[in-house]
């Protein structure tokens, strides 16, 4: 997952390079955003494991051999990171927000440079 996170950060990070010089074109804009679409479809399943795994605690019956798996679930949730990170839905918009508006900013810049 992290290979395809950095793959699709690198390319977007080249497309936003190349319309520094260049006058963004329709292909050029469909390239940029379909790998954007793609990236909430491909973590999604990571942010549906951790929902899933912070609903596990409250599932266990607690009985007095149980204690210490608790213990150690508050401590280590079950969850799937990437770089360290938990992938939830709040940070697939986060993240997808930022480049957005990254884009949006290099739009209104160049439009203020032509005036």
């Amino acid at each position: 997952m992290s290979s395809i996170i950095l793959l699709i950060s690198a390319w977007t990070a080249i497309r936003m390079v190349y319309w520094l010089s260049h006058t963004a074109s329709l292909y050029g804009v469909f390239m940029f955003i379909l790998p954007l679409l793609l990236l909430p479809l491909l973590a999604s399943s990571y942010a549906e494991v951790n929902y899933e795994g912070i609903k596990v605690l409250s599932t266990i019956l607690p009985t007095c051999k149980r204690v210490a798996l608790f213990q150690y679930l508050y401590g280590q949730p079950i969850q799937m990171t990437v770089y360290g990170h938990a992938v939830t839905y709040g940070t697939i918009g986060t993240v997808v927000a930022g480049i957005l508006a990254a884009f949006a900013s290099k739009i209104l810049l160049q439009e203020l440079s032509d005036l």
